[in-house]
């Protein structure tokens, strides 16, 4: 399964909220900080940070970016 197709099946139809919860409890369980996101994925911490406060929502582009900033670390560590 691509990325795209992974994303669309874990988080449907672009709810953030949803997304962002998961990506949330993910990075808790693995112990991924938000600068440690923002290295990987090469998005402003002040961005990552804006949308886990819920100033705004996150395109799916971007939800692409985030999802495959986590499995990288998470690969990384293993």
């Amino acid at each position: 399964m691509n990325i795209y197709d992974r994303v669309w099946a874990i988080y449907g139809r672009g709810e953030s909220k949803t997304f962002l919860t998961r990506i949330r409890s993910t990075m808790k369980t693995h112990g991924i900080t938000q600068t440690a996101l923002s290295k990987v994925s090469g998005l402003g911490e002040s961005h990552i940070s804006r949308w886990f406060n819920g100033h705004c929502a996150p395109s799916l582009e971007t939800k692409l970016i985030l999802d495959e900033a986590v499995h990288t670390i998470i690969e990384n560590r293993g």
